[in-house]
């Protein structure tokens, strides 16, 4: 049975994030030369994941231009709440004080 596919940003989706989230709404081909610097990534690699990205409401594109332009979503802090709630629920059955007291004794 294949996993179902998940509507929250896997690592190589909030890589591609950062890039927007600092550099503004950016083409492909610009999003692919900032990943490069960190990274071994194809430029093919990057459009899949853009195209899954937008499929799962993570950005948005700007259809009226050519290149297209690509723009998050939401922002970054909204993201990063979205993703600890996430991670609340999943693994500590909804408990935001079970997960900041893990997280204490991690840090």
């Amino acid at each position: 049975m294949a996993r179902p596919r998940s509507t929250g940003p896997t690592a190589a989706e909030l890589q591609i994030l950062h890039v927007l989230w600092t550099s503004g709404p950016s083409t492909v081909r610009q999003i692919h030369n900032a990943l490069k610097q960190t990274r071994r990534s194809g430029y093919n690699s990057a459009l899949k994941l853009i195209q899954i990205m937008h499929d799962k409401g993570l950005v948005r594109r700007d259809e009226s231009v050519r290149p297209l332009i690509f723009k998050p979503a939401m922002t970054r802090e909204k993201m990063q709440r979205w993703i600890v709630q996430d991670v609340a629920e999943r693994a500590f059955q909804g408990s935001m004080d079970d997960l900041i007291a893990t997280a204490k004794i991690a840090a």
